[in-house]
């Protein structure tokens, strides 16, 4: 090996060796910011198991279950004959019996399951449990549930609410249909039904909820009517002593209503069975 060769064989040696000797230099430097970072980690991660831990023992295990069955829907089955009491649709109970698994411990929801699988389980009324039904059930708040029981109980049922204007074309006055306002003022009636509903939630969203899941539907239907009216007048730059006056009046009737399916769904998951 050359004196060359030899020389920048050391300078790399040393080069390497120095570097090594400046590790443990850079770790103490980040060793504090690790340490913190790792105490806010810890931190964070206790924070989180105690956000979590009210909520663990609310998911239902097998005893909850096999309570559920003998508490409700047993009892709702009791006035049942005998002979009509069949196993349930599989597509129905199944997966009402995996979507209480998490929301077993609200009331309202939990109702509405044992309702769906006691009619599901009777042959008067499981053609009525529609697999479909989970899913509805699945999307609504439990304020949304009781707020439908409110809704079903009214005796306009399956009305919820209607409202009817008037608008008149003549020949020297026009009132335009504004269906946008028309559209407004039923919400402003449903939102004064639930004003006697006592539970404080936003009835709008709930509204719109209905409405999306197809349970609520708003119907517009319009009828017409002409009225002639002939008055006497005198000029002389009139060929006839007579002018006719024409009133064209279109009546609107807004109704807000439980759709078939939405009746269907009160009857099975909502009425108590």
């Amino acid at each position: 090996m050359s004196e060359e060769e030899s020389s920048n064989v050391n300078d790399t040696i040393d080069a390497v060796t120095g570097l090594v000797k400046e590790i443990p230099i850079y770790e103490d430097a980040i060793q504090p910011v690790a340490k913190e970072a790792g105490k806010t980690l810890q931190t964070i991660g206790k924070a989180v198991n105690a956000a979590f831990l009210p909520i663990r023992g609310l998911v239902w295990g097998a005893g909850k279950f096999e309570d559920f069955v003998k508490s409700k829907v047993e009892k709702k089955l009791e006035n049942t004959p005998i002979d009509n009491i069949c196993s349930p649709n599989l597509s129905v109970a199944g997966p009402a019996f995996e979507s209480l698994k998490y929301v077993g411990h609200e009331e309202a929801l939990r109702e509405m399951y044992a309702n769906l699988i006691a009619n599901a389980m009777d042959t008067s009324t499981k053609d009525d449990a529609h697999p479909s039904f989970v899913e509805i059930i699945k999307q609504l708040s439990s304020q949304e549930a009781r707020l439908l029981l409110f809704l079903s109980q009214r005796n306009v049922f399956p009305e919820v609410c209607s409202l009817i204007t008037r608008n008149t074309i003549s020949n020297d006055f026009f009132d335009p249909i504004d269906s946008e306002n028309i559209l407004g003022q039923v919400k402003s009636e449903f939102l004064i039904i639930c004003s006697k509903y006592i539970e404080n939630m936003d009835f709008e969203s709930a509204l719109d909820n209905y409405r999306r899941l197809q349970l609520l539907d708003i119907e517009t239907n319009t009828t017409q009517s002409i009225r002639e009216n002939s008055f006497s007048t005198f000029s002389f730059s009139d060929e006839s002593p007579f002018n006719d006056k024409i009133e064209l009046t279109i009546k609107t009737t807004e109704e807000l209503f439980f759709t078939k399916f939405g009746q269907n769904f009160i009857k099975i998951c909502v009425t108590d069975k």
